[in-house]
Parts: C-alpha cells; structure tokens; sequence
C-alpha cells in the first residue's frame, strides 16, 4: 500500500554521493519511490507501495515520520506529535489543527517544498544553517537570504509585502505557502 512519510535525506548530491531518502537503499533496495525534496534541506516527503512488515520497519526509525493509511483522517489527537515533527524538520506547525485531515496537512507541507524548490534552484544553499531557525525574525536574517527569499517569491509572482521587519521565518513560509496556487500536488506524484 501507498504510504507517505517524512524522513531525512542522506548524501552530498553528486553521482557518487546522491541526494536519497534515509533508509530506502540499505533496507529496500529496488522498491521503487517517489519523492519531494525541501529544496536544499536535508528532509523529503517520500511516497512508497510497502508492505505491512516494510511499514513497520521504516515507521520505527526515531527520525521518520509516517503518515496513515487513511489520508482523510483527522490529526485530532496526533496534534502533539504532527507539530513535533514538522518543528525537527524545520516546517511550521502551529497552523495545524485537530480537525485537518492529514491530507490537507501533507497538501500545506507539500506546498512550502515547492518554494523551497524554487529558492533551491536560485541559490542551491541551506535555509536553515548559521543559526537559522523558524524563530528568527526577518530583520536578524542575513542580507544575503533576504536576496534569495525575495527573488524567489518574485519569480513565483507572490506578494512580497510579509518578507520584512519582525516577521518571523515561520510566518513568512506560512505566508508563501498560502501563496501558492496551482491547486493541490497529487500525493502519489510528488517527485
């Protein structure tokens, strides 16, 4: 069956070190895989046909994040959990709510990955790094990442009025999340 998770990737991203979902290669080679990068991070959405026994496996690892069966499930009590997740691997949860279907919430995460691909492909560097976090205000961004940000929300068209002052980086990448409007990503597409 079909499943999503969120997971680390592994490798520097040149032929003899690529860019991989952590895990997939030592523990499933030649299970085929699809996948959505966070631009330059270090973390992907990963769509997978495993087994019941492969489920559990991968699902096991601390750093691996699994979505049900049951995409239109609500959060409801997996809140806690679901916002913990995203805050390791550097997305905003607090827009998340008990009454979201996990689809929406895959469609939102989906959504920021493809800014981030963007960002990527103008300036291939790490948003998060020198201290960078979700909390960091635009004004203590360095003037190099407002640059980057800026041109990238420009080449997709969006308003670029939330990238300044006191806006945090969780509030700008809600902001161009919300931004985005092509509709939603097909899950079992997201490479």
């Amino acid at each position: 069956m079909k499943r999503l998770y969120l997971l680390p990737l592994i490798g520097i991203g040149t032929d003899s070190e690529p860019r991989q979902p952590k895990y997939v290669q030592a523990n499933f080679p030649g299970v085929p895989y699809t996948l959505m990068d966070y631009g330059a991070e270090d973390i992907c959405l990963l769509c997978m046909d495993l087994n019941a026994t492969q489920h559990t496996l991968l699902s096991a690892f601390a750093d691996v994040a699994a979505f049900p069966a049951n995409m239109q499930q609500v959060v409801g009590v997996n809140l806690t959990q679901v916002q913990l997740a995203f805050t390791a691997a550097n997305l905003p949860s607090e827009w998340v709510s008990e009454t979201d279907t996990f689809s929406q919430v895959a469609q939102h995460i989906m959504r920021i990955f493809q800014f981030a691909q963007r960002l990527n492909a103008f300036h291939a560097s790490k948003l998060f790094s020198g201290g960078v976090t979700l909390d960091t205000r635009w004004n203590q961004l360095p003037a190099t990442v407002h640059t980057r940000l800026l041109n990238a929300a420009a080449s997709l068209n969006y308003d670029i009025a939330g990238l300044s002052g006191a806006s945090t980086l969780r509030q700008i990448l809600t902001n161009l999340r919300d931004q985005y409007a092509r509709g939603n990503i097909p899950l079992d597409e997201i490479s």
